[in-house]
């Protein structure tokens, strides 16, 4: 397979929007498309880009198909580190004992309700998320 430019072929791998490349079709050309913004609405874009993690052509492409953006919330980050690293202290607390132990320990009110006490925090979190976005 010799084409005019320098192509890889990859096998199973196909980049979204984009047409694929064929030995009769080796170019992925298309008309280009020319949209204008004023500085700061590209400055606005381009920042967004980046919160995304996405490059600025990617992102505006992405909004014209539909998509909502949405940043990662370092808060979000935080709470949930913090409900795994409960869980896992839990889980090593419990390893070591007899089953008759484990149902003495899971038994007690005032464990399961500290443990209620902190997956509700966590509970509370998620439905505050969810009704911001």
């Amino acid at each position: 397979m010799t084409y005019k430019r320098n192509y890889v072929l990859k096998k199973n791998k196909m980049l979204p929007g984009r047409p694929n490349i064929t030995e009769e079709n080796p170019s992925r050309e298309r008309p280009i498309r020319r949209i204008r913004f004023s500085d700061e609405e590209w400055d606005f874009a381009t920042q967004n880009a980046r919160q995304c993690h996405m490059h600025t052509g990617t992102y505006i492409r992405k909004l014209a198909t539909g998509y909502r953006p949405m940043t990662p919330d370092p808060e979000l980050k935080h709470q949930l580190a913090k409900a795994r690293t409960d869980i896992i202290q839990l889980s090593k607390r419990l390893a070591g004992l007899s089953d008759e132990a484990r149902k003495l320990i899971l038994g007690e009110p005032e464990f399961q309700m500290e443990w209620f006490n902190a997956v509700q925090k966590e509970l509370d979190f998620i439905d505050d998320l969810r009704r911001r976005i």
